[in-house]
C-alpha cells in the first residue's frame, strides 16, 4: 500500500529572476492552451441568436459603408482593381490585427478571476486571446476568395502563403499584448488609448487608398509599418498585385522579431505582480 510520502509531489515556486521564461512549463500545459483558445471562440457567440454569423455581418457592413463612401462618393482611384475587392483584401488582415490587439492587451485583466485562483503559465494567455480573431479571419478569407473570384481574380498558388500572412499578423498582435497586458492591469487608460491609436492607424495604413498616393519622400519611413506589408501581401495573394520587398521590409521584420522576444521578458516581469495590483 502506497503512502502519501510515496506519491509524486509538484512544488510550485515563484520565479526568482525576471528573465526566466519557463517555456518548458508552457509547453507542458499546451493542452490548456487549446482549451483556452476554444473557450474564447465558443463563449463569444454562446448567447447570440445569430451566433457565429456576427463574425461575417460586422465586417461586411463595414465593407459596404467603405465602398459607398470612398468608392462611390469620393471615388478613390485604384490601380485598375474594383474598389470592393481592393478594400476587402486589406480589411481582412486589418480587422485581424485591430481586434486581436485589443484582446491581447486585455488578456491578463480579462482573465484575472482565473489568474488569481489557479496556477498555470500565464504566457499562454496572450496567445489564447488572439485565437478567436484568427478563427474569424479564416471565415472572412473564404468570403474574400469568393468575392475576388467574382471580380475576375481566381485563387492561385499564392494562396498557399496565406497562413504565413495570418500567423505573422497574429504574432504582431501578441507582441503588442506582451508589452501592454501587464501595464493595462495598472493603468486602465491603455485600452481606450489603444483604440484611438488603432483608429488613427486605420486611415494612415493603405487600406482605403493605394500606396502610390503616399509621397515618395516619406515612403521608406511609411513602409516601416508592419501592417503596410501585411496589407500589400494580402493584395499580392488575392489580387496578384506586385510586391517588392525592400530595405524597409527587412527593417520592419527585424524590429518586429526583436520586439516580440523582448516582449516575452517584459510580460514575464509584469505578470507576476498583476494579481497584487488587483
Amino acid at each position: 500500500m502506497s503512502t502519501a510520502t510515496d506519491r509524486p509531489v509538484k512544488v510550485i515556486e515563484a520565479k526568482r529572476s525576471w528573465w526566466r521564461l519557463d517555456l518548458a512549463d508552457a509547453w507542458a500545459h499546451r493542452e490548456l492552451l487549446w482549451l483556452l483558445m476554444w473557450r474564447n471562440v465558443t463563449s463569444r457567440y454562446a448567447q447570440m441568436v445569430l451566433g457565429i454569423f456576427w463574425s461575417v455581418l460586422e465586417p461586411l457592413a463595414m465593407l459596404l459603408t467603405l465602398v459607398v463612401v470612398f468608392g462611390l462618393f469620393i471615388r478613390v482611384p485604384t490601380p485598375g482593381i474594383p474598389y470592393p475587392v481592393f478594400v476587402f483584401s486589406a480589411l481582412v488582415p486589418w480587422l485581424l490585427f485591430s481586434k486581436a490587439t485589443m484582446n491581447a492587451i486585455g488578456c491578463l485583466h480579462d482573465h484575472m478571476a482565473l489568474v488569481s485562483k489557479v496556477y498555470f503559465p500565464r504566457i499562454l494567455l496572450p496567445f489564447a486571446a488572439v485565437f478567436r480573431d484568427l478563427f474569424d479571419a479564416t471565415i472572412l478569407v473564404v468570403i474574400l476568395v469568393a468575392i475576388a473570384w467574382f471580380y475576375g481574380y481566381p485563387p492561385t498558388w499564392r494562396l498557399l502563403m496565406l497562413p504565413v500572412l495570418l500567423i505573422s499578423v497574429t504574432l504582431l498582435t501578441v507582441t503588442i499584448g506582451l508589452w501592454l497586458a501587464g501595464l493595462l492591469v495598472k493603468m486602465r487608460d491603455i485600452r481606450p488609448l489603444m483604440q484611438i491609436i488603432l483608429q488613427i492607424g486605420f486611415y494612415f495604413t493603405p487600406i482605403l487608398f493605394p500606396p502610390s498616393m503616399v509621397p515618395a519622400s516619406i515612403m521608406p519611413f511609411y513602409q516601416l509599418n508592419p501592417m503596410y506589408w501585411a496589407i500589400e501581401g494580402s493584395r499580392w495573394i488575392f489580387l496578384g498585385q506586385p510586391l517588392a520587398l525592400n530595405a524597409s521590409f527587412y527593417a520592419s521584420l527585424f524590429l518586429s522579431v526583436v520586439l516580440f522576444f523582448l516582449g516575452l521578458f517584459v510580460y514575464s516581469s509584469q505578470e507576476k505582480a498583476a494579481v497584487d495590483v488587483q
